[in-house]
């Protein structure tokens, strides 16, 4: 057949569809989908280039702007979806992260899925896209192994279970993702419930997520009584005191990494590390801004605050080596504490129990919970948000408590079996 044939077949079959989209012109979104739904790749094309050739004039704005909006390809929708998100981030530091977190996970979806139209994305696709989720390296792009491997050849690849995406990450993932199908179903661009497949699984992996183990007692003496506290063998100041101080205060990795020197002050005559959002510095929720009191083994024994003087006046960062990344600062320790320090010293090695910095955390949440006797709205204003005892974000319960309570509150944390007799207090100030 001739070219000029083929062209013709082309036209008279972009104008047969065309002439069966407006005869839905009228009926629901969901009636124009399936007719589109039902197109061949080449239908899609022929009816493309009809419409090219078309003037303007006897267009049909409903049927022709859902076929617009069905013919997007994915990453020109994920930049519109990011766009329409930033609007509710208020806040520019944090808007910055929240807009690379959503880009780097779209744009994971759509190299799965390939950057194909929105209509015609289908049921499938998510099921393979979650099916391949499980199967993906953490920071792929770091990893020299990684780095150069397409989808196809990492899914094929024998990774290593340690090297794969936490159940965390995952489910960050599919929230992500769920967001956007959601998204864009509302608005048209794509069949309805195409995140169906993702719900299911969302809970399943949330329901694993929230199982971050306590450290144990043997855990305890691993992490302090080794010769790096007792002959300090610690290269960097943070290595020395962000454990501790994490240990003795429930703070968050973050909270810690990001501290100012002049977050380390006196209040009524009690030393506290003030935990605040001022200078750049990120907090969970405004509920996490609060005044920690230092525990007397920090400061008797260790002599925490010494090494606080010899910085004021000289350093502006309570840890100076510590340097921000898209993460804040605490993106070199927690690298170090995860897959150094901690494996080195054989915690946290049993299958299925995560244990991490946020450890801490629980540690003295069951210590608490233990004790049995606690104010637990004083604990919560030790530990800011999502502390996990009873009761205790209830706003009716009455003013704040005292510096002088939380002391007492912390001060009742004891460790005996940690040989803090033994450490070498941290020499190297400068």
């Amino acid at each position: 057949m001739s070219k000029d044939g083929s062209v013709m077949d082309g036209f008279r079959s972009g104008d047969s569809i065309y002439q069966g989209l407006t005869k839905l012109e009228g009926h629901s979104h969901i009636e124009i989908v399936k007719y589109l739904d039902a197109l061949s790749v080449d239908e899609e094309n022929a009816l493309s280039d009809y419409r090219k050739n078309l003037p303007f004039s006897i267009h049909i704005p409903d049927v022709i702007r859902i076929t617009n909006k069905y013919n997007s390809l994915l990453s020109e929708l994920m930049d519109e979806f990011i766009f329409e998100k930033n609007i509710s981030w208020k806040h520019k530091s944090t808007a910055l992260d929240l807009q690379r977190d959503y880009i780097s996970k779209i744009s994971l979806f759509i190299e799965i899925v390939d950057d194909k139209k929105a209509g015609r994305l289908a049921k499938q696709d998510i099921i393979n896209y979650r099916e391949s989720l499980f199967k993906i390296p953490v920071n792929r792009s770091k990893i020299k192994q990684y780095r150069c491997k397409s989808i196809a050849e990492l899914l094929g690849s024998d990774i290593p279970k340690s090297n794969l995406l936490s159940k965390r990450s995952i489910q960050s993932h599919f929230s992500c993702i769920g967001s956007f199908m959601n998204w864009m179903s509302k608005n048209q661009y794509c069949k309805p419930y195409l995140g169906t497949p993702l719900h299911g699984i969302i809970n399943k992996v949330e329901e694993c997520t929230h199982v971050m183990y306590a450290f144990s007692e043997d855990d305890l003496r691993l992490l302090f009584n080794n010769d790096y506290y007792f002959k300090n063998k610690h290269r960097k100041a943070s290595q020395y005191w962000i454990p501790l101080l994490g240990l003795f205060s429930g703070a968050r990795e973050i909270e810690l990494c990001q501290l100012y020197v002049s977050d380390i002050k006196e209040v009524d005559g009690t030393w506290v590390i003030d935990v605040n959002g001022e200078n750049g510095n990120k907090l969970s929720s405004r509920s996490s801004h609060r005044q920690i009191p230092i525990h007397s083994v920090l400061i008797n024994q260790l002599k925490f605050l010494e090494y606080v003087e010899k910085l004021r006046g000289k350093e502006i960062r309570l840890f100076p080596e510590l340097k921000e990344s898209r993460d804040g600062y605490s993106q070199a320790f927690s690298k170090w504490f995860n897959r150094t320090y901690k494996k080195n010293m054989k915690v946290g090695q049993v299958e299925g129990e995560n244990r991490n910095f946020k450890s801490f955390r629980h540690t003295l949440s069951n210590y608490y919970k233990q004790l049995g006797d606690v104010d637990e709205d004083c604990v919560a204003e030790i530990f800011g948000d999502d502390f996990d005892m009873k009761s205790l974000k209830d706003d009716t319960h009455g003013k704040p408590r005292t510096t002088k309570q939380r002391k007492e509150l912390i001060e009742r944390l004891r460790f005996n079996f940690i040989e803090f007799d033994k450490f070498n207090v941290w020499v190297n100030f400068n």
